[in-house]
């Protein structure tokens, strides 16, 4: 491939962050629930499509040194501060390139998983054409590709946001300009319309959002861009045929979920599932005015296997971040039980075994369980031995982990990345999230590829001193040496002695390495 020149990537460069639903694993859960024999993250070889500073894919290639990552981008600027990180963490199995997707040849060979988030929308037609053909030619017999994209009914409001901004700034070439001219003209549009009642709150919630909230780089990337062209699912669907590619699922599972419309119009969803799986997305499109999808693509022959069963679930791993309802549930036959997640989805059950699965796995969070250890701990969590549970407490389990799967209450994942439940002697500190630190990062990216906030320069020095080489007194050496100097950067302010200090940090240490591994962030 022949390096790329200077792009507006270069220029304004775009927020990197790592997107949880292109994780491998994810994608081989939903490909396997499907009958499709995706291949183990462990032991795979990933293509990331627009792939930016490798702030998707450097977490992933940390996680599984065992597993291959390449990266495609436009942007040089990106593409080195990318291959600069990927040498400071001291990773051999991953390596970004600058150049156009058109120019993916053969000399990459074939993947397992193929990715491109943010890409296709914003691409000239002939580069959305050549990112479908690539993915065809390079992907495994059972291999999976991610493909984001923009998608009607839903864009068709958003782009009479788009159109107002690119006619406000048309004559400006300066991107700085550009920017804070069309958040002035959303401002103004949020401020001045006169439309009544829905129209009008949309307007102003919808201007206000994209001025304010979103980020001046997206903003001046995708609301600005010259090419940002939606979809209706059935033409994405079409088009990704006419490549030798055929729709899988979403991403995100739960998006696909028929139970949240009216029983009448769910169960006129599942008969058009049943006749055509393309109609059944579009339709359920239109009725969510769905304005952005995540859609995992497979090779024309390959052969998918619908529904999902939950004889499948048996070979993933389960988590789940919600709480039931009640803090101590009645795990009793027969009593109904309430789990639900922040995003509102719920799943309610009756059956022993199966509440005490959930139930384990609220407890476990953010730590994945496999099939037959979520069995042993709901087992225990009845007061009863694993193999006392019946043959109809496994398949009920399995069903209501299958159901809570779909109704978004939790994630399943093929061979999860191992993580820390407790944080041993000598606590580690992923590579990925200490590079992140060290770099002034204030979002850590945890093993799981979910982004986590850490402000407090207390915290973050805690976390920093998790190597794997420091035990617990040395650490609390650590944090006093480091706040005594913090300290003496300010003589106005109280000037604890190092022995108080010493102690203050002895009396709260453990709560930090509990929450470390609360969070994900240590290695296993």
């Amino acid at each position: 491939m022949t390096a790329a020149p200077a792009t507006s990537y270069d220029t304004v460069l775009y927020p990197s962050h790592p997107f949880q639903q292109t994780h491998p694993a994810r994608t081989a859960a939903v490909a396997r629930l499907h009958g499709v024999p995706a291949a183990s993250p462990a032991a795979c070889r990933v293509l990331e499509l627009g792939a930016g500073n490798g702030a998707n894919l450097i977490p992933l290639a940390a996680a599984y040194p065992g597993s291959e990552f390449v990266g495609v981008d436009l942007a040089p600027t990106p593409v080195a501060r990318g291959n600069a990180a990927i040498a400071a963490l001291g990773l051999t199995n991953a390596r970004l390139h600058a150049a156009d997707i058109r120019a993916v040849g053969d000399e990459l060979g074939t993947f397992d998983f193929v990715i491109a988030h943010g890409v296709f929308s914003w691409v000239p037609e002939e580069v959305r054409h050549a990112l479908l053909e690539t993915c065809r030619r390079v992907l495994a017999p059972a291999g999976v590709a991610y493909v984001s994209y923009n998608a009607y009914p839903g864009c068709h409001i958003r782009r009479m946001f788009w159109d107002v901004v690119k006619f406000h700034t048309a004559a400006i070439t300066d991107p700085q300009q550009k920017i804070q001219q069309a958040r002035a003209v959303l401002h103004f549009m949020a401020e001045g319309t006169t439309a009544k009642g829905v129209l009008g709150h949309y307007v102003r919630e919808e201007a206000k959002h994209v001025a304010f909230e979103r980020h001046e780089a997206v903003l001046y990337h995708d609301d600005l861009a010259g090419v940002n062209q939606p979809y209706y699912f059935h033409e994405f669907a079409a088009l990704a045929g006419r490549h030798g590619l055929q729709f899988l699922a979403e991403a995100d599972f739960s998006d696909m979920e028929n139970d949240v419309f009216p029983p009448a119009v769910a169960d006129r969803l599942r008969q058009l599932g049943e006749m055509n799986i393309v109609l059944q997305e579009q339709y359920r499109d239109f009725l969510q005015v769905r304005r952005f999808r995540q859609t995992l693509l497979v090779r024309k022959e390959a052969e998918v296997r619908r529904p999902p069963t939950p004889d499948r679930v048996r070979d993933l791993a389960a988590a789940v971040e919600t709480r039931p309802d009640e803090s101590s549930p009645d795990l009793g036959a027969g009593v109904a039980v309430t789990f639900k997640v922040k995003s509102g989805a719920a799943v309610t059950v009756d059956h022993p075994a199966a509440k005490a699965a959930l139930l384990a796995l609220t407890r476990r969070w953010p730590h994945p369980l496999s099939f037959p250890d979520l069995l042993r701990e709901a087992a225990t969590l009845l007061g009863r031995a694993e193999a006392d549970l019946s043959d109809r407490d496994r398949q009920v389990a399995a069903e209501v982990l299958l159901a809570a799967f779909e109704a978004g209450v939790l994630l399943f994942f093929a061979d999860p990345p191992r993580t820390a439940a407790a944080p041993g002697d000598r606590p580690r500190l992923w590579p990925v999230a200490r590079h992140q630190i060290e770099a002034g990062e204030r979002v850590l990216t945890n093993l799981l590829h979910l982004p986590v906030k850490i402000e407090d320069p207390l915290t973050r020095q805690l976390l920093w001193a998790m190597d794997g080489t420091r035990d617990r007194a040395a650490i609390v050496d650590e944090l006093t040496a480091w706040a005594a100097a913090e300290q003496a950067k300010d003589p106005a302010a109280p000037q604890p002695s190092p022995e108080a200090l010493r102690a203050d940090f002895v009396g709260r240490i453990d709560d930090g390495f509990a929450k470390a591994a609360e969070l994900a962030l240590l290695e296993g």
